[in-house]
């Protein structure tokens, strides 16, 4: 009897504090897909990052942003004309150029083509507030996406309006120039953005300039209502590749540029310009959105071996 008493005495608060438990555990939700799913039922290798106002600072690469995500690895190349090399789990490491395999969206919008490749010039990282990423195959509920999906949502701001001017310099003759305005009006929050910058680059023929534009606007058309618009143009006039260099250049020389590099014009000129509107409905029993977009991209891209040449345009 006494046995049984004494074990009584600690089923009794073992069997609480599990419950309580248990009960924590059903109000966990996984949000790194495209719904709320319950911890247990979410299959997904997902994650979320939650960033700070300007916490990036002028950044020009997902590097800054990405680097502790575990399986998601960003090559910074420090050459424009490049851009990011992306690998999550080890899908895109065979990529020549461009991301590839790996889904990219800015507020909805796909960033990759219909043809599986994605560029990231476009990205105005200062804006960003949040990001998504979902490692694995569960990333094809995205469509062409067999390696992962990283999707990133602009930072809106506060209620009241700010303008924040930018303005930085550095060697080799860094110049950029960005305008930022937020703010609410009424039913409207609103972000609009503008960037110069333009480079003459540490090697020789690696000089560099673009211009980005980004709007992004919300409204609240009623309850569980709203409508958003997000709007992007991309301008690159030239982005010159000074392409790689052997050992002993890269130690004794390494501002040198191969002669045939030059002679070839290895280099790249863009002009993207994309948009699209989302409507967005929830109610106690259901949560949906539909979005139309439109994305046009031209690409001349001369580079040692060939010439690329492509204008594409693309909806959905």
């Amino acid at each position: 009897m006494r046995l049984i008493l004494v074990f009584a005495m600690f089923y009794d608060p073992l069997w609480a504090q599990q419950a309580e438990q248990e009960q924590v555990e059903e109000t966990i939700r996984v949000t790194a897909s495209r719904a709320g799913d319950a911890v247990e039922a979410g299959p997904h290798s997902g994650i979320e990052l939650d960033l700070e106002p300007g916490s990036v600072g002028s950044a020009l690469s997902l590097d800054t942003v990405l680097t502790t995500i575990p399986g998601v690895v960003v090559r910074n190349r420090h050459n424009l004309s490049q851009g990011d090399r992306i690998t999550i789990r080890g899908t895109g490491t065979r990529a020549q150029f461009g991301v590839r395999g790996i889904k990219l969206l800015m507020d909805g919008i796909p960033l990759t083509m219909p043809d599986g490749q994605s560029q990231t010039n476009n990205l105005d990282l200062t804006a960003v507030g949040r990001i998504h990423v979902l490692r694995g195959p569960a990333s094809s509920l995205y469509g062409n996406a067999s390696g992962g999906v990283i999707e990133l949502f602009t930072d809106l701001g506060a209620d009241r309006l700010t303008v924040t001017p930018e303005f930085l310099g550095g060697s080799d003759e860094i110049r950029s120039q960005r305008l930022d305005v937020a703010g609410r009006t009424g039913d409207l929050r609103f972000r609009l953005n503008g960037t110069r910058h333009q480079e003459k680059g540490f090697r020789d023929h690696s000089q560099a300039r673009f211009d980005r534009f980004n709007l992004v606007a919300n409204r609240t058309l009623g309850p569980g209502w709203s409508l958003s618009l997000a709007a992007n143009h991309f301008s690159a006039p030239y982005m010159l590749n000074p392409s790689s260099l052997t050992k002993q250049d890269a130690e004794t020389r390494p501002e040198y540029v191969r002669p045939f590099i030059f002679a070839r014009g290895a280099a790249k000129k863009v002009d993207q310009t994309q948009a699209g509107l989302t409507l967005r409905a929830k109610t106690p029993t259901l949560t949906w959105q539909t979005t139309l977009y439109a994305v046009s991209r031209n690409l001349a891209n001369p580079i040692p071996s060939s010439i690329i040449d492509l204008d594409r345009k693309a909806s959905g």
